[in-house]
């Protein structure tokens, strides 16, 4: 057996639509792992990531999904996978 010491989970925001809420879905993810591996979640640089900072990265893909959506790239959709990928 071995211990597992960093995992990394991403999302790529144009491959999936919004209505799937992605982020909601990572963020429970993440959380249900830190707490069932005894964890926790960090940044890039392996700080610790509280609830509001974990907000406002969510708002913060709100935003983005809201400009993918002006320029009619919307997240999921077949041009912004074509065009992401």
């Amino acid at each position: 057996q071995t211990a597992i010491r960093e995992m990394t989970l991403s999302l790529d925001v144009a491959q999936v639509a919004r209505s799937e809420q992605p982020y909601v879905r990572l963020r429970e993810t993440a959380t249900r792992l830190a707490e069932v591996m005894d964890g926790q979640i960090t940044d890039d640089n392996g700080q610790p990531l509280s609830a509001d900072a974990m907000d406002l990265i969510g708002s913060e893909l709100e935003n983005l999904y809201d400009k993918l959506d002006e320029r009619e790239l919307s997240a999921g959709s077949v041009l912004a996978r074509r065009l992401f990928s």
